[in-house]
């Protein structure tokens, strides 16, 4: 009896021996997979930069340009300030009473043709803004615009780009992308929209991003977030979860086929100690938690106040042409974009508490330049130097607070972080609205700024409080399911 044969064993009883041909196909399987991931990962990043060019345009057509030209549009049509604020503010309550439920809608109907209809939406009833004339047909019309934003603004667009991505990692850098699209037309937009209004006036002026919007926006929206663009990484996704199993088997290569198909052999993965007690859940609302709201509605007062009121406050207070109004604001948001990315990488060396601190002090600092005593009595300051140094504290406070507030959110695990970062988002937005309405109701009834900016200081002192106390009350401790994120179980409840 030949010893050698009887003890071998056929290659497809074992699994782990490979024909010829069975090593050729493999490596034609690879080869074709690597170049599936490369065609993939490119349209993955196509569609995130269309994601943040798109919501750029949409934004810039039914926020950014019409706060802009707030103050030309209010003389036009003979409107006080808290007239002219009011059709903004309106888009901001319906977000906030549609946001939650909008979101219902799109996790059950999906995004594609809520998106391809609202940017349809937007791009058609924006030419009707220069239009108008009267207060009533303004707020009508970003009623409409409301619902296009929510159903066609950053959730949507967030959806659908971390669906061509694999890779959580690579969501930090996604969403940079797409929140720096809206940050640099923070820029852009003031700075083309002012001298354009002083020569041709603010309704021709308010064509230019609708006119953008249908002409580059939707074709983007039509050609490259639609199923089509994203089939290539469905299929990546696809080779990606053949070759990389969870369930602990080895994947080997058949000995008579080139596809990939497990061949019986398992590698054990440890065993899980079932004798530890379960972890419970944090609790919905921890005092870290309403130390972030707290912060994030004062801040909202002051972005709501900037925003809306400062263009008006240079141009009409203290005299300023709009060119020169509409300038100043674009370096605000020139800053603050700087600062949001700096934040960001300050906030991996040093603790965040501290960096809210000083954000809220930065702030502070710049509301305290707006005031000043003249023949003892408080006055707002007409100073050019004071309103230079005002730009850099309050751009920087701004985007490094924004940027940190956020960050914090999904340090609480993800247990209840959905519900947790849609409160956080009703209460930046309903705030905005009323802080926006109250600053033109107090610059209507005294003819001056000066209370709004007393109210704008009272929001900032407030949110140094917030930040203060959640130094106190934040004790991060590492999650015993992921080493990358922190759970505030141990903290304080309210």
């Amino acid at each position: 009896m030949n010893r050698r044969g009887s003890d071998q064993v056929p290659p497809r009883e074992v699994g782990l021996e490979l024909t010829l041909d069975g090593i050729g196909d493999l490596e034609v399987e690879e080869d074709h997979r690597l170049g599936e991931q490369k065609n993939g990962s490119y349209n993955a990043w196509l569609v995130t930069i269309s994601c943040s060019i798109v919501h750029a345009l949409h934004t810039a057509s039914v926020f950014i340009g019409p706060s802009t030209l707030l103050s030309p549009m209010r003389k036009d049509l003979n409107l006080s300030v808290k007239e002219i604020s009011l059709p903004l503010n309106v888009n901001r309550l319906i977000n906030t009473l549609f946001l939650i439920p909008a979101g219902i809608f799109l996790d059950k109907s999906g995004t594609e043709k809520p998106l391809v209809i609202s940017i349809i939406v937007a791009s058609v009833v924006c030419f009707f803004w220069p239009l108008s004339t009267s207060l009533w047909q303004l707020v009508a019309i970003q009623a409409i615009l409301a619902f296009t934003i929510l159903m066609g603004g950053l959730t949507p667009m967030l959806i659908i780009a971390s669906r061509m991505f694999e890779s959580v990692e690579k969501m930090s850098m996604v969403t940079s992308i797409l929140l720096a699209g809206f940050s640099l037309m923070g820029f852009v937009t003031p700075l083309l929209l002012g001298p354009l209004a002083d020569r041709y006036g603010w309704r021709t002026t308010s064509y230019l991003f609708p006119t953008l919007l249908s002409v580059i926006g939707l074709p983007l929206v039509l050609r490259n977030l639609t199923s089509k663009r994203s089939e290539g990484s469905s299929r990546v996704r696809s080779l990606r979860s053949a070759s990389t199993p969870t369930d602990g088997t080895l994947w080997m290569l058949d000995s008579t086929s080139p596809n990939m198909r497990p061949m019986g052999l398992t590698a054990e993965a440890p065993k899980e100690n079932n004798s530890r007690e379960p972890r419970t859940s944090p609790p919905l609302m921890t005092m870290p938690y309403f130390a972030v709201l707290g912060a994030a509605a004062g801040l909202s007062v002051c972005l709501s106040i900037v925003n809306d009121h400062l263009i008006i406050f240079l141009s009409e207070d203290v005299g300023y042409p709009l060119r020169t109004a509409t300038t100043f604001m674009s370096f605000i948001h020139l800053i603050a974009l700087g600062a949001k990315l700096s934040s960001g990488i300050a906030g991996q060396h040093f603790r965040k508490g501290v960096l809210l601190i000083l954000a809220a002090i930065s702030i502070t600092t710049s509301a305290l330049l707006l005031l000043e005593y003249h023949d003892s009595e408080l006055q707002l300051t007409s100073s050019n130097v004071r309103l230079s140094l005002f730009a850099p504290f309050y751009a920087i406070g701004y985007g490094s607070m924004l940027n940190l507030l956020t960050s914090v959110l999904p340090e609480a695990g993800s247990a209840n972080l959905a519900l947790r970062s849609n409160i956080y988002s009703l209460v930046i937005s309903a705030v905005q609205a009323m802080g926006s309405y109250a600053a033109g109701v107090l610059k209507t009834t005294s003819g001056s700024y000066l209370s709004t900016i007393i109210l704008f200081t009272c929001a900032c002192f407030a949110q140094i409080l917030f930040c203060l106390l959640f130094v106190v009350v934040y004790k991060p401790t590492v999650s015993q399911d992921t080493t990358a994120n922190r759970h505030w179980a141990t903290t304080p409840t309210l």
